[in-house]
């Protein structure tokens, strides 16, 4: 099965990749609120070095949010567009899991975090056991406060966030993502109130 994922929820533009489970390509590249310049670009690019066209994908996994407003829109965007193009399913994993991805074959306690508007943190806590995860605590939007507090629960955790994510969705089994029935109602998970 050959599969495209995308992750555009950070400051990170992140795509990948994978030949069933094995990932044959990935790049993680910092943008500056610009990833809707590079990222088709950057999908032909790895299309082209794995010797593959977009006809040949099986299905798309992209970060659904929370995260940035605008890079939730655009790989959202992209990858809604290219599953019903292609008539190919769509997955959504959490851009919180995404981040974490990489460090999940390891059992342990993750704090995922990722910085949100002034003052605020979208971060959940997950504890993954024999490649399972239990989610402790559920995404939230928190204040600095809130997200301290949350986080001394849980002193042994590894704390994840942008600057020592490892975005590595091979070493993830399918109960992390999630198949979307119909692509046109998906919609990003903003996670704020106030939008």
């Amino acid at each position: 099965m050959k599969t495209l994922f995308i992750d555009t929820s950070t400051s990170f533009l992140v795509i990948a990749f994978l030949n069933n489970q094995e990932m044959v390509y990935s790049v993680k590249k910092e943008g500056k609120n610009n990833h809707s310049d590079h990222l088709l670009n950057e999908i032909q690019i790895g299309l082209k070095a794995v010797h593959l066209d977009f006809k040949d994908l099986d299905r798309i996994i992209v970060a659904i949010g929370p995260g940035a407003y605008t890079g939730l829109r655009v790989s959202l965007t992209v990858a809604k567009m290219l599953c019903w193009t292609l008539s190919i399913p769509l997955y959504t994993i959490s851009s919180l899991e995404s981040l974490g991805s990489g460090f999940f074959h390891r059992d342990g306690t993750y704090i995922l975090a990722m910085h949100a508007k002034k003052g605020f943190v979208f971060s959940s806590i997950v504890r993954i056991k024999n490649g399972l995860k239990e989610v402790l605590q559920d995404e939230g939007y928190l204040s600095l406060a809130e997200w301290q507090e949350r986080k001394n629960a849980y002193p042994e955790a590894v704390l994840i966030h942008e600057e020592n994510a490892d975005w590595d969705i091979s070493r993830l089994d399918a109960s992390f993502f999630m198949k979307q029935e119909s692509i046109h109602l998906v919609e990003p998970n903003y996670l704020r109130g106030e939008l």
